[in-house]
């Protein structure tokens, strides 16, 4: 269950996120931008992801990973059907969310696991 709260909280994480810096900056992700936004906001979509992946690790540290595989792959899936059925030439944000936001999810994650042991290896010797 801790898993799936985790994975949840990510997602949300991300989205919002997301979200917000499109409506903030008057954006309509699936329409022609500047280059200049294009690569502010590709930018902010993988810090997005990446602390979407250390909150959603750090939520279920007994297996920091799964939860974090989740979310990449629910921000890769939701990237392909938009591509899929937006119907535009302006793709941009989809293939900037499948190949660079979908991995720093896991980058993210990964940095939190690194960051904390597990505490099953580090308590053992504390009896």
């Amino acid at each position: 269950m801790r898993e799936v709260m985790a994975g949840i909280v990510g997602i949300v994480i991300f989205v919002t996120c997301s979200a917000l810096l499109f409506k903030l900056g008057g954006y309509d992700p699936h329409r022609a931008v500047s280059l200049q936004f294009q690569v502010t906001s590709i930018a902010a979509g993988v810090v997005f992801a990446l602390f979407s992946g250390y909150v959603t690790a750090s939520l279920s540290p007994s297996s920091p990973m799964r939860p974090a595989a989740i979310v990449a792959l629910f921000i890769a899936v939701m990237a392909i059907l938009s591509m899929l059925t937006s119907g535009s030439a302006e793709a941009w944000s989809q293939l900037a969310a499948l190949f660079m936001m979908a991995p720093a999810v896991l980058m993210g994650a990964r940095m939190r696991a690194r960051r904390v042991p597990r505490q099953n290896h580090t308590n053992q010797g504390a009896l």
